[in-house]
Formats: structure tokens, C-alpha cells, sequence
């Protein structure tokens, strides 16, 4: 091979490569599709507001208790709830459901029962604090109420629409 011709084969392949370390390097997106990020810390309760979780839940009023790195949120009448859970992996009990929140990706958590249902967000795979899951429980007393994966999905949509990026 001459040197006019190994050059014609390696400018391409320097190009190349260059356009695949620029595109890399300039994406601020994680694998859940966003560039959102959770604030620091690890308390859940400051992810929701008790008014943007009322909304979500479609109630009127809710009762948060904070637990840690989880906080619940009940309705103050009925059974609707959800329970946000912060930097904590749900590995065991993600499913291979796909759920769309929004242009976020997230993960459906299995092992629920009838009236439960739950999303995991990784708004970063690598770091653990940059994750956060949703258990939604619905009303079954109330046949209008939201199922429990709709107030799963719209209590983690409602997380996520509160975050800065």
C-alpha cells in the first residue's frame, strides 16, 4: 500500500472518529432520555410538592409522611396514594415493560398486587442518587379513580415536570 492511498483510508477513519467522540462528548442525556437530574440530597419529600402530588393523585388533599428516603403521600379521604422511593435501585423488581413518561424512559416494577403498581426512573444508570420509583396505589372503592399504574406513572411525571434541565 503507498502513502497517497493508507492516507485516502485514514482520513475517513479520523473523521470518523472524531464525529463519534464529539457526539459522545457533547450529550448531556442520560439513558432515561433526559437532562433532568434529582437535586442533592436524599430526601424524597422534596421531590413533590403536597400540591403537585394531590394533582397527580387526583384528590384534593394529601397527608405526606416522610420515611427516610421514601415519603408517602395519601389522600386524606380514600385510598389513592403513592409512595416516592430516592436512590435506591429497584433492580429485583423491574419487569421488561418500557414505560414512556412523557420522552423519559422508565422501567415497571412488578410484584405489586391488583391495586398497586410501580415505575422505576434512572435518570442516570451509573449513579444510584439519580434514580427514584414510584409505588401508586389506586382507589378500588372509587370505579372513577385513576388504576394504580396511571398514578404511578403521573406521580413519577409529576416528579420528573419539577425537576430543572
Amino acid at each position: 500500500m503507498t502513502k497517497s492511498h493508507r492516507q485516502k483510508f485514514a482520513t475517513p477513519v479520523v473523521l470518523l472518529l472524531a464525529g463519534i467522540f464529539f457526539l459522545t462528548s457533547c450529550s448531556d442525556e442520560s439513558s432515561s432520555g433526559t437532562t433532568k437530574s434529582l437535586p442533592n440530597g436524599n430526601d424524597a419529600c422534596t421531590l413533590l410538592t403536597e400540591d403537585k402530588a394531590a394533582q397527580a393523585l387526583g384528590v384534593s388533599d394529601v397527608e405526606v409522611t416522610p420515611d427516610g428516603f421514601q415519603c408517602d403521600f395519601r389522600a386524606v379521604d380514600g385510598f389513592a396514594g403513592a409512595n416516592v422511593i430516592r436512590g435506591q435501585a429497584m433492580t429485583q423488581m423491574e419487569t421488561d415493560e418500557e414505560v414512556d413518561l412523557d420522552g423519559v424512559s422508565a422501567i415497571r416494577l412488578e410484584g405489586m398486587g391488583e391495586t398497586s403498581c410501580g415505575v422505576s426512573v434512572k435518570l442516570s444508570e451509573d449513579d444510584e442518587q439519580q434514580q427514584f420509583s414510584v409505588i401508586g396505589n389506586s382507589d378500588h372503592t372509587d370505579e372513577t379513580a385513576k388504576d394504580a399504574c396511571a398514578v404511578s406513572d403521573d406521580v413519577a411525571k409529576a416528579v420528573l415536570n419539577g425537576l430543572p434541565g
